[in-house]
């Protein structure tokens, strides 16, 4: 029989020599083939003395203190004297006299303070204890002794953010030539000092446990009496003053306004198509004129009436109603009301008026001789014709357009839409010139601001007033750098 030689696999040989490297890989990489690592002298003074230290808090306001402690630990071969607080870095605190937790052999330490010695305990020494040494921490620490040192840091003033560091010195206890004094740098942790307002923003919500109790209760009551603030005031509109407001609306303030709407147009018409004086008057223009002096006597009638029985204009808005007074004193003093003579002739002419008087009827009373009508009509003719009138039909017309306003204001909830109050400039500025203060005038500005903005219901207006209420600012600032 012959044997034959089959060849091994190339497969095989690469195998193998992984298999090889891999277990020469660990082999190299267990701990017993690592360089040894010789550990520090157990007798050196830099790295035997072990110092720690930290703060209780990381920030406070002025008046308040945190703590802070420093450890010492000696692991040295020998003992270390003279163990002092070379520097204290702790901007915007003081540091109040501090006690050793740990005493040691200090005895009651040098450094601690009158307060930190404790009668009843005999020093070891016998004697008494020595000069208060603010600097001093321990006046010896033995080999494997430890002191803890705390003190108290008061805040003085608002501080920014630092990293607060203490410096210990000390000497090591061997013969005076080989006695090198050594030093080491100890972070405290950061600390700070803020505001009043700045210290309970960062305070609270640290403390959840008892801060979340006390929002939940202040908005509770913040809700309770916001809800029943509401109804009241919804009850209020909408039982009582709604009801009266639009009584006297119906009653006194639509007729107002319709007699005024009247009188105003006729005389802007009569107005742009006026005749110089001396040259007779077009019998078109005196019929014109005639039915202004009809509508506009209505209107002082009713005037009267409103506040002979509602004693004012009852509006939604207080400045509304102030806007309404102003502008009718505005025309008092154009039309000549104010003259004592000329208001009693009024007052006479009011008194024959009625509230189903009719223009024939008036017109009937106008041409009596020597009657009040007729005295009144001759003043009426001279007044239209002055400059005066222009500037009274610009503040009448800015009275019928805020009346109008406040009138249909329920329709912003009835209908949902309130047409938006647009005064033009010269109007604007006539009113900005009757007011009397600076102050008032920027409330008056903000209520046409208001009357522009917010002219819708529902959820869109709340995206209104959120519009109104967010520029503002802006526009409070503007007029405070622009006059």
């Amino acid at each position: 029989m012959r044997l034959t030689k089959r060849p091994v696999p190339a497969s095989i040989h690469w195998r193998a020599v992984t298999r090889l490297g891999v277990i020469f890989a660990a082999v190299a990489l267990t701990p017993a083939g690592w360089p040894q690592q010789n550990p520090p002298q157990a007798n050196s003074v830099g790295g035997g003395i072990f110092v720690d230290g930290h703060l209780s808090e990381e920030y406070t306001r002025p008046g308040q203190s945190i703590r802070f402690w420093i450890s010492i630990e000696n692991r040295s071969g020998s003992a270390i004297t003279d163990i002092r607080l070379s520097e204290l870095y702790v901007p915007g605190f003081a540091k109040k006299p501090w006690c050793a937790a740990q005493l040691a052999t200090c005895e009651p330490a040098p450094g601690a303070g009158p307060e930190c010695a404790a009668p009843s305990v005999p020093l070891k020494s016998g004697a008494p204890p020595a000069k208060p040494d603010e600097y001093l921490l321990c006046s010896q620490l033995g080999q494997g002794e430890s002191i803890i040192v705390r003190g108290d840091l008061v805040a003085i003033a608002p501080e920014g953010q630092h990293n607060f560091y203490a410096v210990i010195s000390w000497s090591s206890d061997l013969p005076a030539a080989n006695a090198p004094r050594s030093s080491r740098a100890v972070a405290l942790g950061d600390g700070e000092v803020l505001s009043g307002l700045g210290y309970w923003w960062r305070l609270l919500p640290s403390q959840p446990l008892y801060v979340i109790p006390i929002v939940v209760a202040l908005l509770t009551i913040l809700g309770t009496w916001l809800t029943k603030r509401l109804e009241q005031h919804a009850l209020t509109w909408s039982s009582t003053m709604l009801v009266e407001s639009h009584k006297a609306t119906v009653q006194f303030y639509m007729p107002t306004g319709s007699h005024l709407t009247a009188a105003v147009g006729l005389l802007e018409s009569y107005r742009s198509s006026f005749r110089a004086p001396g040259k007779a008057m077009l019998k078109r223009d005196l019929q014109t004129l005639q039915r202004a002096y009809f509508h506009m006597m209505m209107f002082q009638w009713w005037y009267w009436q409103t506040f002979l029985n509602e004693s004012a204009f009852h509006l939604k808005n207080r400045m509304g109603e102030h806007l309404i007074q102003l502008l009718y004193g505005h025309h008092a003093g154009l039309f000549g009301i104010n003259r004592l003579p000329i208001r009693r002739l009024l007052e006479r002419i009011l008194g024959h008026l009625k509230k189903e008087m009719t223009l024939d009827e008036f017109l009937v009373q106008l041409v009596r001789h020597r009657s009040d009508e007729a005295r009144g009509w001759s003043l009426f003719q001279k007044w239209a014709r002055r400059e005066e009138c222009d500037r009274d039909l610009v503040g009448l017309r800015g009275f019928l357009a805020v009346l109008l306003y406040e009138v249909n204001r329920p329709n912003l909830h009835w209908y949902g839409h309130l047409e938006a109050l647009r005064l033009p400039d010269s109007l604007l500025v006539t009113l900005y010139d009757l007011v009397p203060a600076r102050k008032w005038r920027t409330d008056v500005e903000e209520y046409f601001a208001r009357a522009r903005i917010v002219t819708k219901a529902s959820w869109w207006s709340w995206v209104q007033k959120m519009y109104y209420w967010t520029g503002r600012p802006f526009r409070m600032a503007r007029r405070y750098y622009w006059r």
